[in-house]
């Protein structure tokens, strides 16, 4: 399952690079890449990222009783590179109003619940009980805010869960 992560994590990467590069190409003056994209492009950039992390989350950042402490501290650095990219380009959305300003908040709520769990020494062993809960809230209500703005969930997303 973590291979389908990372290919479809790769796959979201090179289309929102790819867009953004089209967009930078294709535009005259200081208007930035992602002012200049469309909002349905936005939102599907935005939500492709956001569907890589809940993917990421369903199923490998789950699965840490078989790791060694290796792949562990890379699964967990990974999802906090995935996090960081879903706020990013979340926030990039709710600019141009692809996404609700809710969105960005719940994009924010989750990289600081992984943020305080980090600066506690933990790792995706502790993304579990009351945090996993937290964040599997506010994932839902992003995924809602995606399945409105056109974009909807990817079926290995609704096969992992």
């Amino acid at each position: 399952m973590s291979a389908m992560a990372g290919i479809a994590l790769t796959a979201v990467l090179i289309a929102g690079c790819s867009s953004g590069d089209g967009a930078a190409a294709g535009s005259s003056g200081g208007s930035t890449p992602a002012v200049a994209a469309s909002p349905a492009t936005n939102a599907q950039i935005a939500c492709g990222r956001f569907y890589a992390f809940d993917l990421y989350r369903l199923t490998t950042a789950r699965d840490t009783a078989s790791m060694d402490d290796t792949e562990r501290t890379n699964a967990w650095k990974a999802f906090r590179e995935l996090s960081g990219g879903v706020v990013s380009s979340v926030s990039s959305a709710v600019v141009i109003d692809a996404l609700p300003a809710q969105a960005q908040a719940d994009a924010e709520r989750i990289d600081r619940i992984l943020a305080t769990i980090r600066k506690a020494g933990g790792d995706l062993r502790d993304v579990k009980g009351s945090n996993a809960a937290k964040i599997g809230r506010r994932a839902t209500k992003i995924e809602a805010a995606c399945v409105t703005a056109g974009v909807p969930v990817p079926q290995e997303n609704l096969d992992a869960r």
